[in-house]
């Protein structure tokens, strides 16, 4: 409870809110419904209330600090970016205001003008279950409590309120060898609270895959689980959502939604202005952005109000400018794409591979070649990022995999052979085929000699196919392989070197150039001269009189 003037004070400060957020602004309207929704969330925590102000912490998407200063409104603070008042102040106003009010009568009072909504017409008919509220009619009771809320805000608000009954999260990160099973069942648990509607419950589980990706996200991060964790969990509430835009897409989207969808777009961008969850919310906007906001015209309009906050904040949060060139692809902007791709640092890369997958899948690799061109040149700095090299060659296998190859064979061979020179020594394979394949031995070859594979394994990547073709550009390989197998100073290394003279003096004489080889022998018997047992096995090797 609160004293006397703390109550008087709160009131004032409530009357206040009605002159500096007037309800006919549409950014009011916004902040107003966004602070109620973080107080129905019970986002407000830490709560120290005097005589002049009020401190609180309210948990967004990331933590923040609020003070509320109770003479002087406007001298108020929080720790978020925003200028002047701010959702986070609302939440604060609405936890203290329930201590001496109704919240949502203050809010239907301010969206009125600071009237109370008009109550029935004097003649109407008692209503028995207002005289009686244990009594319920019939409808009613076929209502589930998403049915009687059907808000987007009342359901956020009932979701959050049941994740707290079904998950302990100090518990869960204990037992986190149970965590796929744990949330599997919070998940089904709190789809028992789904209307009743086809339409309606497939919405509803959405929103709750939804909801427990914002919060079991960051919450994964925080608590520094395994990689494996994250993916499976978050993998397992993205394919939750691909069900429910399937059932979704069965028919029309009625005009009943377009609040609760404009609320899942508003939730998106809080997602991506912030650095809690990173790449796990930009995958979430990439994904629904993809597979449920498909209309030109909601892409558009994204756009648009990316740009706006553009020109308004500077500098951008990461997600916010990746989600720029979300839209920009979407609409097929090529250039302004490639350019913004190209000025964003390695770690674009992450959420690049989301790009290339999807538009090679459905036949659009114009957009993706433009996605390779703009982060091509980072894949070597994003590469040396990574821990060590099983991680750098398990990304490049998995990077090029996305790639479709024949495509980029017959279209962009130019482009394909960039992305291997930059995967260097991880797409060597990959590399080396594609030149063999495209006839360019000279580059082959000096692809050989830079990375000094063995004889053995040259042969079986294509020297004896180049010793077919262009004898010539074979030597310096042979010459090179058998040097090093000399250099090696054992029985095994002379013998195999010797088997590859035999193979250097064909190539000679395949060129009509036995005097070369003639002379090659005789000055690699005399470097050689204190090696006694090479000198043995070149004489049984019938190599002596050459």
């Amino acid at each position: 409870m609160l004293d006397s003037m703390m109550e008087e004070q709160v009131l004032a400060l409530g009357k206040d809110l009605h002159k500096i957020l007037p309800y006919k602004d549409e950014q009011n309207d916004k902040l107003v419904s966004q602070g109620l929704r973080l107080f129905q969330q019970r986002s407000v925590y830490q709560v120290k209330a005097s005589r002049t102000e009020i401190q609180a912490q309210v948990q967004d998407v990331v933590p923040v600090k609020v003070k509320l200063d109770l003479d002087f409104p406007m001298l108020s603070r929080c720790s978020c970016p925003r200028d002047g008042w701010c959702r986070h102040r609302m939440a604060v106003y609405f936890y203290m205001y329930e201590k001496l009010g109704n919240v949502n009568e203050w809010y239907g009072m301010w969206r009125n003008g600071g009237k109370l909504p008009e109550d029935d017409s004097a003649g109407s008919k008692p209503d028995l279950t207002k005289l009686h509220p244990s009594l319920k009619r019939a409808s009613d009771l076929m209502k589930t409590r998403t049915d009687q809320n059907r808000t987007p805000e009342g359901w956020y608000s009932i979701l959050a309120t049941r994740f707290e009954e079904e998950l302990d999260l100090d518990e869960l990160a204990k037992r986190s060898y149970m965590l796929d099973m744990m949330v599997n069942r919070a998940y089904r648990s709190l789809l028992k609270d789904a209307p009743l509607e086809r339409e309606w419950k497939a919405l509803y589980q959405l929103y709750t895959a939804l909801f427990l990706y914002e919060h079991l996200g960051g919450w994964l991060v925080d608590y520094d689980m395994s990689e494996q964790s994250i993916e499976s969990i978050l993998q397992f509430l993205l394919d939750e959502m691909s069900e429910s835009l399937l059932s979704l897409g069965v028919t029309a989207i009625p005009f009943a939604f377009d609040p609760f969808l404009d609320f899942i777009r508003e939730k998106l961008i809080d997602m991506i202005s912030s650095e809690q969850i990173g790449q796990l919310a930009i995958e979430l906007y990439q994904y629904l952005w993809i597979n449920l906001f498909k209309k030109k015209a909601l892409r558009e309009k994204e756009y648009d109000r990316l740009m706006d906050r553009l020109k308004a904040q500077e500098p951008m949060y990461a997600g916010e400018r990746v989600a720029i060139i979300h839209q920009l692809l979407l609409l097929g902007e090529n250039e302004k794409a490639q350019m913004l791709l190209e000025k964003e640092a390695s770690w674009v890369i992450l959420p690049s591979e989301t790009w290339i997958r999807y538009f090679f899948q459905y036949q659009q690799p114009e957009q993706a070649v433009v996605v390779l061109q703009g982060i091509k040149a980072k894949l070597p700095e994003f590469l040396n990022g990574l821990g060590n090299d099983y991680q750098r060659s398990d990304f490049s296998r998995w990077f090029l995999r996305q790639v479709e190859n024949d495509y980029m064979i017959e279209r962009e061979p130019g482009l394909l052979k960039n992305l291997y020179q930059y995967l260097l020594p991880y797409s060597y394979y990959n590399l080396s085929r594609l030149l063999f394949t495209e006839e360019d031995y000279h580059e082959w070859v000096e692809l050989q000699q830079h990375l000094g594979y063995e004889l053995g394994e040259l042969e079986y990547l294509g020297l004896k196919e180049l010793s077919k073709e262009r004898p010539d550009l074979a030597l310096p390989l042979y010459h090179h392989g058998i040097e090093k197998l000399i250099q090696n100073k054992n029985r095994d290394s002379y013998k195999q070197a010797v088997r590859y003279l035999k193979k250097l003096r064909t190539l000679y004489k395949k060129l009509k150039k036995p005097e070369r080889f003639d002379q090659y022998m005789m000055i690699l018997l005399d470097d050689t001269k204190r090696l006694r047992a090479f000198q043995e096995e070149v004489q049984r090797g019938n190599l002596v009189h050459a």
